[in-house]
């Protein structure tokens, strides 16, 4: 079959087909690496400004204080509910009576 022998239209639509079926094929193929290199741009990024620029502001002392803080608490309130259990133990050692909590007092 000689091309001088198929409509005009008929190439026209065989050109569309053959550039839709190509970029469909050419898509599949450049999405997922173009969205990888997007994303290894967004790392580098965050890796190289974000991360260094929070370093020299000072940033993470900041999260290392207040971490170090709630450590603190945690130790000083559990030395408080031993202190507070020790004498309490002491108390009913030496025969002080507590009154029994209630079902309310214990649900609140």
């Amino acid at each position: 079959m000689e091309l001088a022998e198929i409509p005009a239209i008929g190439i026209v639509f065989l050109v569309i087909g053959v550039s839709i079926i190509g970029l469909s094929v050419l898509g599949f193929i450049l999405l997922p690496v173009l969205l990888f290199a997007l994303e290894l741009v967004v790392l580098l990024i965050v890796a190289l400004v974000v991360v260094p620029y929070r370093w020299l502001r000072g940033e993470h002392t900041v999260v290392a204080r207040s971490e170090t803080r709630e450590m603190l608490w945690r130790v000083s309130s559990v030395a408080d509910a031993r202190d507070t259990i020790d004498s309490a133990a002491a108390s009913l050692e030496a025969g002080a009576e507590y009154p029994r909590p209630t079902i309310g007092e214990l649900l609140s």
